[in-house]
């Protein structure tokens, strides 16, 4: 399913712009390079997962007949930010920071969660794989510049029972950068709320209305 609403689309608030305010220079630019940007992922992610489909023996009639195609295309949207609902709904609007690409991240870590089990069904073992690879990769990438760069890389989620901010940071330029980009807020969301401080992730993934 492709995204040609773009950053209106995709970004919830943002589709509540005024036409002429989404025409405005850099606005215009920003928003059509979210799109085709997102819609050039999604047809990679598509391609890759029906070639690993087909690799198997299967035909595509085989794949298509068995909702499996539906599965894939569906799986795709939801980790590269599109669903159909946005976490809050219109309350999340307000006091949530992209509420639909939260709920997106909502939903591919409870479909990566069910695709723990054997004989998960293949939307459930893409998001499994999906985030092992961006976890795995993100650990790898960061330990190895910092190494380069001479750093230490911090493992410890939490410190004294507080979210520790240095957690898995590239040191670089006096600053701290995340490979994780989005990934890391919620992350930081989960950990704090289980360990009893929910304010917290209130605060990391609040809108600018509650900042």
């Amino acid at each position: 399913q492709s995204s040609t609403g773009g950053i209106a689309e995709a970004a919830g608030p943002a589709a509540a712009l005024p036409a002429k305010v989404r025409e405005l220079p850099g606005i215009k630019q920003a928003n059509r390079v979210f799109g085709f940007t997102g819609d050039a992922i999604r047809r990679a992610r598509v391609d890759d997962a029906l070639r690993d489909q087909l690799r198997k023996g299967r035909t595509l009639q085989e794949i298509t007949e068995s909702g499996d195609l539906d599965r894939i295309a569906m799986e795709v949207n939801r980790e590269t930010g599109w669903v159909a609902g946005r976490a809050g709904g219109a309350i999340g609007d307000l006091v949530m920071l992209a509420p639909r690409w939260l709920q997106s991240r909502m939903e591919t870590i409870a479909k990566g969660a069910g695709g723990l089990r054997p004989g998960a069904p293949l939307d459930q073992q893409m998001a499994r794989n999906g985030l092992l690879k961006m976890i795995g990769g993100t650990v790898i990438l960061t330990v190895a510049a910092n190494e380069a760069l001479g750093e230490k890389t911090d493992l410890r989620p939490l410190i004294d029972g507080r979210w520790n901010p240095n957690f898995l940071r590239i040191r670089y330029g006096g600053r701290d950068w995340s490979l994780l980009g989005p990934w890391d807020s919620l992350a930081r969301a989960v950990t704090v709320t289980a360990s009893g401080h929910p304010e917290q992730a209130l605060r990391t993934l609040g809108s600018g209305t509650v900042s």
